[in-house]
């Protein structure tokens, strides 16, 4: 109609990145495309489907444990191949300082009916109380997962990549973001 305002939707998918697409069906499509968890990549070009559920959860207990230093689940959650390979390198498992103390899954996706992927975003603190520890820092890493027998497997962990500090993490000359994730023993 003449005179009438077009506006805007804006949908934001898991990596962050935005797509603007006019009212009317192309913004019906992409919010239910967003909704349905699917990543939106512009208007007209073909969405990648998010990981399924069971391979996300995988995903999520693989990381959670890796957090927490529960080595045996990390060990039990790893595709039978890839822990007989001898791939549990430094960067599998963590120590207690620095603390590993939280991650963020940036991208998850289903690669074939019984393979996904994801970039994960793992977040550390090395502090030594007071002045000593430094800035948090954080790291990416991309986890390959399989479908192995009917339990999603992690089957690959990248070595870190996009190193960087993280000065707006908690931290300071008593307080550390792992303390305050209860991670800090």
């Amino acid at each position: 109609m003449p005179g009438r305002a077009r506006s805007k939707l804006l949908v934001s998918n898991e990596g962050g990145a935005f797509a603007r697409c006019r009212t009317g069906a192309h913004a019906l499509i992409a919010a239910a495309a967003a909704i349905s968890a699917v990543f939106v990549t512009g208007c007209n070009a073909p969405a990648p489907v998010d990981a399924l559920p069971a391979a996300r959860t995988a995903l999520d207990r693989f990381m959670q444990a890796r957090l927490e230093r529960q080595n045996e689940l990390v060990l039990s959650l790893l595709a039978a191949e890839y822990r007989q390979a001898d791939n549990v390198g430094p960067n599998m498992l963590q120590t207690s300082n620095p603390c590993w103390y939280r991650y963020e899954v940036l991208r998850s996706t289903q690669t074939t009916s019984s393979s996904a992927e994801a970039r994960v975003r793992l977040y550390s603190h090395n502090w030594g109380g007071d002045l000593l520890g430094g800035l948090p820092q954080s790291w990416e890493e991309e986890i390959g997962l399989v479908d192995a027998s009917r339990e999603w497997k992690v089957d690959s962990v990248s070595l870190p990549v996009n190193k960087v500090e993280e000065p707006t993490e908690p931290h300071g000359p008593t307080l550390s973001a792992c303390t305050l994730a209860g991670r800090d023993s």
